[in-house]
């Protein structure tokens, strides 16, 4: 009863986590309709998913820093993983100035972000846990 209480208040937490960002999401969509700036718009986009990956790994990393171990940190995973996610990052967020097309793959990377925002979201989402799961014990 004791984890089905913890897991139950969890997930609340982020229910409203996920409201909240989908209110701001709704004012910056707005926001864009009047001001015709997007780029507010897509680094929330990009920064958001982030922030909810760290998020559903947070619970194993208090776990990890109560055991009272010396952190390493799983440098394979990150680059392996992490870093091709922070370069889709990126060059999604560089597509928005003067200097993204000279971006390698920018457009290859343009091309499939540009038929829906899921695939952004998964690989933002996707780099906010491997930041935290990279930290090790």
């Amino acid at each position: 009863m004791k984890d089905y209480l913890k897991y139950f208040i969890w997930a609340v937490i982020i229910g409203i986590i996920l409201f909240i960002g989908e209110t701001i999401r709704i004012k910056l969509s707005e926001l864009v309709e009047t001001t015709y700036r997007v780029f507010p718009l897509v680094v929330y986009d990009v920064l958001f998913p982030i922030f909810i990956g760290m998020f559903l790994r947070l619970p194993r990393l208090i776990q990890e820093i109560r055991e009272h171990k010396q952190w390493a940190m799983n440098w394979t995973k990150l680059l392996a993983i992490g870093l091709p996610a922070l370069y889709m990052i990126l060059t999604q967020l560089f597509l928005y100035t003067s200097n993204g097309i000279y971006f390698p793959f920018a457009s290859e990377i343009a091309q499939i972000t540009s038929q829906s925002t899921t695939t952004m979201t998964i690989v933002s989402l996707v780099f906010g846990y491997i930041l935290l799961d990279s930290l090790k014990k």
